[in-house]
């Protein structure tokens, strides 16, 4: 079994970091991997250790040159399965084995909760025989992409996962007191906090339009945001016109995000749409509980008063009433944070991950 994963996104995100979980895990248990990557891309540069990494060019969707030179990898190497873990991967795979190796089994990742786009195009793309197996990241995926017309016996869901171990030795009084300290803060006061670029997909507007609920409100909190994006600037601007300037810090990209997520008080994920929201699960394991918007699949891992608190998506005084009930009762948040634990150690552990595709592997090729 040689396994193909391309990846076309040259940033770091959720999805990158599933291939390389997926890959380390598959990888431990001897299963040869590559990946297929655009120069210079992230995942590249960190996977290069791990893996055999296959730089090449991969631009626009109908990208016949790609696919060539990707079938001629697999040829090469001897793959045998080609996953596609994203949307623009998805189309030049499924050209890789329509015109040049329709021996080799394909596999879709499909990682966002919304349909995919109307139109002839898309359709003959996401419901074209040569597609082996989809595989959905939660079940609210799995459930779009049966009404879209796929075929309920190509779908499959297999969560996604986080590590647990890296949250393994943090004492987070301590971290609390070493982010306040970095940032003039006071520990004793409520710290929020959100690690996501800054995109629409985040809802960082509701966000912001929630912490200045509180601030009217006069409760007592700070809140560091960590990430940048291209709505940076638009978000400047927005802290501005809120008055928010004295209790909330953007502070870009961090590499320690174990020991942030350790030091926060309460995680706050408004996102407008989640394929799941494995931010969530590294929180919870972080020891924070966790007020996000009720959307795709965040609510299989956020369960409403059992293992966090959810609010109505863009509604930005429900998310400030969430936020409120854990700034009034920490003791609270530490039950739903405990309940959290057990119930992602149940659903969505990295064990559960890895062993639900490379069965989903197994699968397919013995059906040759």
């Amino acid at each position: 079994m040689h396994i193909l994963h391309i990846d076309t996104e040259k940033t770091w995100r959720g999805g990158e970091n599933q291939v390389r979980l997926l890959v380390e895990g598959l990888s431990a248990q001897g299963i040869e991997n590559s990946i297929v990557a655009p120069p210079q891309s992230e995942i590249a540069k960190r996977m290069e250790k791990t893996c055999r990494v296959f730089e090449t060019p991969l631009r626009g969707e109908l990208n016949v040159k790609a696919a060539y030179r990707i079938a001629r990898f697999c040829k090469e190497h001897g793959v045998t399965l080609i996953d596609c873990q994203s949307s623009h991967a998805h189309s030049i795979g499924l050209m890789c084995k329509k015109f040049f190796l329709p021996e080799v089994k394909l596999v879709v990742h499909r990682r966002v909760d919304f349909p995919p786009k109307p139109g002839l195009i898309n359709r003959m793309k996401y419901l074209h025989k040569g597609i082996d197996r989809f595989v959905a990241i939660s079940g609210a995926i799995k459930d779009i992409l049966m009404r879209y017309g796929v075929d309920k016996e190509k779908v499959i869901s297999v969560p996604s996962a986080v590590d647990k171990k890296v949250y393994e030795g943090f004492e987070r009084t301590h971290e609390k007191a070493k982010w306040c300290d970095r940032y003039g803060l006071d520990p004793k006061v409520p710290l929020i906090g959100q690690a996501a670029a800054m995109t629409d997909q985040k809802g960082y507007e509701t966000l912001l339009a929630s912490l200045a609920i509180l601030r009217d409100q006069g409760q007592s909190f700070h809140c560091l945001v960590a990430g940048d994006g291209p709505l940076r600037g638009s978000l400047e601007k927005l802290r501005r016109s809120l008055g928010l300037e004295g209790c909330l810090n953007f502070i870009g990209w961090i590499n320690e995000v174990p020991s942030f997520l350790s030091a926060l008080d309460i995680f706050a994920m408004p996102s407008n749409f989640e394929g799941l929201g494995t931010a969530a699960l590294d929180a919870i394991y972080a020891g924070c509980p966790v007020v996000a918007s009720s959307v795709g699949g965040l609510k299989e891992s956020i369960i409403h008063e059992q293992t966090g608190l959810l609010a109505e998506v863009k509604n930005a005084e429900e998310f400030a009433l969430q936020l409120v009930r854990l700034l009034k009762d920490p003791t609270y948040g530490r039950k739903l944070n405990a309940q959290a634990q057990r119930h992602c150690d149940r659903h969505f552990s990295l064990d559960a991950m890895v062993q639900g595709n490379f069965r989903n592997y197994q699968e397919l090729l013995e059906l040759r």
